[in-house]
């Protein structure tokens, strides 16, 4: 392990420690797991053909991809797959989805450590238990 690979582990230990969320990560049919991530966003603008540049806003959560194991098996992101996050007293629930033929997933450091999963806010599940 080189000096840069160390150091985004160190930098992304900080990150999970002292700037993540607890969030439920589901393959439908397969399972589901819990872990931290951090969460962020990703903008761009897109043509809709009609003369109005449209600002789209996808939510990202940043997983290590050690922590994603569902069934003692490690995944990579699949579109359609499902972020839950707790917000104060409500559940958000996010798709995986890349927008415009962007990817819906990415490494968020170069070495390994964590993805970058882009997703598409689909609804409130409802207030928390």
């Amino acid at each position: 392990m080189n000096m840069l690979e160390r150091a985004a582990n160190v930098l992304h230990d900080k990150l999970e420690k002292h700037a993540s969320t607890e969030v439920t990560y589901i393959r439908e049919g397969v399972g589901e797991v819990t872990v931290r991530a951090i969460v962020g966003e990703t903008q761009f603008s897109q043509d809709n053909q009609s003369g109005v540049i449209d600002r789209i806003i996808q939510r990202d959560y940043i997983i290590r991809q050690s922590l994603l194991v569902i069934n003692g098996r490690q995944i990579k992101p699949m579109r359609q797959d499902i972020i839950l996050q707790r917000v104060g007293d409500l559940v958000y629930e996010s798709r995986v989805l890349g927008e415009a033929g962007l990817p819906h997933y990415q490494e968020s450091d170069g070495f390994g450590v964590a993805w970058r999963i882009h997703t598409k806010r689909d609804e409130v599940l409802g207030r928390a238990s």
